[in-house]
C-alpha cells in the first residue's frame, strides 16, 4: 500500500467522521435559542389572544345593557339608574380579579335593578358592571378612568347612561376599563386586558 492511498484512506475516515459526528455545542445552543425566542413569541401571542376574548364577552353584556335600556326608556321615558348614581355599585358584586364571578343570582339592589332592567346572564363573567342613568336637568359623574372628558355637558338636556366595566385580567393593581354611554355609539377602552 501507497502512502498516498494510505493518506486518502485516512482523509475519508475522517471526513465520514465528521459527518456522523452531529451537532456542536454551539450549533445546540443556538437551537435552544431559537425555540426559546419562538416560544416566549408563542406564549405571549396565546395570552393577548386570550385577554382579547374576555374583552369581548365584555362587549356582548355591554351591548345587552343598551339595548335593555333602550327599551326601558321607551316604555318609562327614563333610563334607569341601575348603579344608584355611583360607578362604585357595580354587579356583580365585589373586586374584579383574575376569575370569573357569577352573575346569576345577587341581592344587592344593583342585582336587583339589573334583573327589572332584563338584563340576566347564565354565565360568569371577568368585569363587574355599573350602570349610571341622569335625568334632565342633572349632571353625569365622571367614569372612574384616566379620561375624564367624554363630551357630557354640565347639565344634560335629555336622559343619559353611562355603562363602566371594570375587570383585572391579569391580577395586578391596574383595572381595565370599558365605557358606553347613550350620547355617542362608541366604546372607551382603557388598559385592554389588564
Amino acid at each position: 500500500m501507497s502512502l498516498v492511498s494510505t493518506t486518502q484512506t485516512v482523509v475519508q475516515c475522517q471526513a465520514r467522521l465528521r459527518a456522523r459526528r452531529g451537532m456542536t455545542l454551539v450549533e445546540l445552543m443556538i437551537v435552544v435559542v431559537v425555540v426559546g425566542v419562538l416560544s416566549t413569541l408563542a406564549i405571549y401571542g396565546v395570552s393577548r389572544y386570550i385577554r382579547s376574548a374576555q374583552s369581548t364577552e365584555a362587549y356582548g353584556i355591554i351591548n345587552a345593557i343598551r339595548g335593555a335600556q333602550d327599551i326601558y326608556r321607551q316604555d318609562t321615558m327614563k333610563y334607569l339608574d341601575v348603579s344608584q348614581g355611583s360607578y362604585a355599585n357595580a354587579h356583580p358584586a365585589g373586586t374584579p380579579g383574575a376569575f370569573k364571578t357569577s352573575w346569576a343570582g345577587g341581592s344587592t339592589t344593583t342585582a336587583n335593578r339589573f334583573r327589572e332592567l332584563g338584563v340576566e346572564l347564565d354565565t360568569a363573567t371577568y368585569y363587574t358592571f355599573a350602570c349610571v342613568a341622569v335625568s334632565p336637568g342633572g349632571s353625569v359623574p365622571a367614569p372612574p378612568t384616566t379620561k375624564q372628558n367624554f363630551g357630557f355637558p354640565n347639565q344634560v338636556s335629555e336622559p343619559v347612561y353611562v355603562i363602566v366595566a371594570k375587570a383585572n385580567l391579569d391580577g395586578d393593581s391596574t383595572f381595565s376599563y370599558i365605557v358606553s354611554h347613550s350620547l355617542a355609539n362608541e366604546l372607551y377602552v382603557e388598559n385592554e386586558g389588564e
